[in-house]
């Protein structure tokens, strides 16, 4: 009989390793060049191997999708039947290959989302070698559905959506997107409902997407319904809305940022680990787990903090202007308020049942 043992310590730091090891540079277009064939269901336009020059305008675009990219936003206004499907196909796909992460996908409607994953996504991962093994198309603990794959060693997962079905969207933070905004542009689509229900998020990405609705609210009416939170960031995006309904119980507010350390070095020591931290660059990577937070870290970060509170607060005033001023939000220092005291400061403008509120603006919209 063969025994295998192994060190549960070192495959612990191997992880950390793992983890730490810089991800090799991500060219979204040489990675499609090596690994994008198109059938002729998912493209009979382009069928076969993915080739460039039938794309060259998408060659600064794809640049600008890469992490290197200081970028974090990149907006696409396009006519019908010139590749933005294949390039948003070509940014979901390669960023799982190259720079794994949780990724949203999310699609005007619900209907839509379903039908790109089972006729484009479904086919596109089962023909991308690089992809084939680590999306499994059967699996019995549901990480692959028709609405969310996940890769079968954890480091990332796809969740698609449609922007009609803002359940699926609350409580989630995914660091890379691709948004199918259609309503602003679509003269069918009356009017905007935004149901907010999460604690918040990352900062990365939110006052450019609060700055989209707002843009949306100035263009179509808008109404913001609570389920039953919006605190920080999540707030941020609901008062882009014209209006805000929140629940007797629900919760808004929380205008600030915060920032959590755990300073893992007095552990380490106890246990005989001494950890040796090389870096090129007196500020590369301080603010890590295995050396205590320097006086001089920690008031960098405050300072950054502050100077996000301090854009949260004016957004908000402006987005809310006339009932709610970014001195009031500043003044508020974090707080969460429910509703009858939302309402009161000018947080949101009506406390009622998120039902009997979509029912009263869709019967507005009818008779617009």
């Amino acid at each position: 009989m063969t025994i295998h043992l192994a060190n549960p310590r070192r495959l612990a730091y191997g992880a950390v390793a793992d983890v730490w090891t810089p991800p090799p540079p991500v060219d979204y277009e040489a990675w499609a060049v090596a690994n994008i064939v198109f059938s002729e269901r998912e493209s009979p336009t382009f069928k076969g191997p993915f080739n460039p020059r039938n794309f060259p305008f998408f060659t600064e675009i794809y640049r600008a999708l890469g992490p290197s990219d200081p970028c974090r936003i990149v907006t696409i206004k396009k006519s019908a039947q010139c590749g933005g499907t294949i390039l948003a196909n070509v940014f979901t796909l390669g960023s799982q290959a190259l720079d794994p992460s949780d990724f949203l996908y999310c699609h005007p409607t619900e209907d839509n989302a379903r039908r790109w994953s089972k006729i484009k996504l479904k086919q596109m991962l089962r023909g991308t070698t690089a992809l084939a093994d680590v999306f499994p198309e059967k699996s019995r603990d549901g990480a692959d559905n028709i609405l969310f794959k996940e890769r079968a060693d954890g480091r990332g997962a796809i969740l698609i959506s449609g922007a009609n079905s803002p359940a699926s969207l609350s409580q989630v933070t995914m660091p890379k997107q691709v948004q199918d905004v259609r309503a602003a542009r679509d003269p069918s689509v009356k009017g905007v409902v935004i149901e907010a229900d999460s604690f918040g998020g990352e900062v990365a990405g939110v006052f450019e997407t609060a700055d989209m609705l707002a843009a949306l609210s100035r263009s179509k009416p808008t109404l913001a319904i609570l389920t039953d939170h919006a605190l920080s960031a999540a707030y941020l995006l609901a008062s882009a809305a014209r209006s805000i309904v929140i629940p007797k119980s629900g919760l808004a507010g929380s205008i600030g940022a915060i920032i959590l350390h755990a300073d893992m070095s007095g552990r380490l020591e106890k246990e005989g680990v001494k950890v040796t931290v090389l870096r090129a660059g007196k500020d590369k990577a301080t603010m890590n787990a295995v050396e205590p937070l320097s006086k001089e870290k920690r008031e960098s970060v405050e300072a950054q903090l502050e100077s996000v509170r301090q854009d949260f607060a004016a957004r908000v005033g402006q987005y809310r202007s006339g009932r709610f001023n970014a001195n009031q939000a500043l003044a508020t220092e974090g707080a969460e308020f429910d509703g009858a005291d939302a309402v009161a400061l000018g947080l949101a403008d009506a406390v009622g049942h998120a039902n009997d509120a979509f029912d009263a603006f869709v019967r507005e919209m009818s008779r617009a």
